[in-house]
């Protein structure tokens, strides 16, 4: 039986992420047995792509492909896998880590759709084609939120869009926008999604056939509080149908630079070392340690509390930190505040 074409794709050009990358290339391997891990890393540390190259399935391509930079490098990355004659490919972001075989858990997908991924509830989540009318496209079609990229799935069929997405990540305003602060980015201009969803609600685009994987029974998108809610725990508790645990605002390989040498203990640096110590990410990383050629200790608990919620999660991600699930839920109830919403146009 031939085998189908298929293969995962990542890039990183920042060596603090390396940690991660150590963990989704795992993850995805375990996972996907001799499905080839391209990842392209101009700036990969000699001793990563030893750990790669003892691993198999692994090919480290230590340059950056196009013109992307940092997350921008999706699109480019993405053509020359296919132009390479991959008829599938896979992208998973460097904090995402991979539970199920991608080929069996989305068989049913139509072999011709783009893959692409719900927001987090809790980031700019919003979008009934702002995006687009903001970028001057006549809104064709709109999803209800922001399309996220940490996992994506093209075919060769998507290689037009791919080609005019690459094009917009160049567009001058665009660039501009990525040199300014977060918080003071036009909506539309935050990122490569904020981009690809501006073109799939455009006239041109808005037939591309799109398969949306869901918050809490495809993926799991630990942002913020509220990043893995009670119902999301639920539903993973009873269909174990999640294939993705995306780690998206919490860096738990990332504290000590986050928050120094010393650790400062202001709230915020208290709270991220408690979403991080219960993170489904972290547990993932600590089950995956044998595999990692890394002692894995940024992923044990920082905090008394965190060990605590640990130790009665029983090793459950679901359970691990539901307490602070249930707070989230109340706050999101009773006192969210609508900052998740962005203009329209006038």
């Amino acid at each position: 039986m031939k085998q189908p074409n298929v293969a995962i794709c990542m890039a990183e050009d920042r060596q603090a992420e390396e940690p991660a990358l150590r963990v989704a290339m795992a993850s995805a391997r375990l996972a996907n047995p001799g499905v080839p891990i391209v990842a392209f890393m101009p700036n990969a540390t000699d001793a990563f792509v030893h750990w790669a190259g003892t691993q198999g399935q692994i090919d480290i391509r230590r340059y950056t492909p196009g013109s992307g930079n940092g997350w921008n490098v999706k699109p480019h990355a993405l053509l020359e896998l296919l132009n390479e004659g991959k008829e599938t490919v896979w992208w998973i972001d460097s904090d995402v880590v991979v539970l199920q075989t991608l080929s069996t858990r989305f068989a049913g997908i139509a072999p011709d759709a783009l893959v692409a991924t719900e927001e987090a509830e809790f980031a700019r989540y919003h979008d009934e084609g702002a995006r687009a009318e903001a970028w001057g496209f006549e809104v064709t079609r709109h999803f209800g939120f922001t399309l996220n990229s940490g996992v994506l799935r093209v075919t060769r069929g998507q290689q037009l869009f791919l080609h005019a997405w690459a094009n917009a990540l160049r567009d001058e305003a665009y660039l501009a926008a990525q040199g300014q602060p977060w918080d003071d980015r036009p909506f539309h201009l935050l990122g490569d999604q904020d981009v690809m969803t501006a073109l799939l609600c455009s006239p041109q685009f808005s037939q591309e056939p799109v398969h949306i994987l869901r918050r809490g029974t495809d993926i799991i998108q630990y942002f913020s509080l509220g990043g893995y809610s009670l119902w999301e725990r639920m539903v993973d508790l009873r269909t174990r149908s999640v294939a993705f645990i995306h780690s998206q605002s919490y860096k738990p390989w990332r504290r000590q630079e986050l928050h120094g040498a010393e650790g400062r203990r202001n709230v915020k640096a208290v709270l991220d070392d408690l979403m991080s110590d219960t993170s489904p990410h972290s547990l993932a990383a600590l089950a995956l340690r044998p595999h990692l050629g890394d002692s894995c200790e940024w992923a044990r608990p920082r905090t008394w509390l965190g060990a605590v919620l640990r130790r009665t999660g029983m090793g459950s991600r679901a359970l691990t930190g539901l307490p602070l699930a249930v707070l989230a839920d109340i706050y999101r109830h009773f006192f969210r505040r609508q900052r998740t919403a962005v203009p329209r146009t006038q």
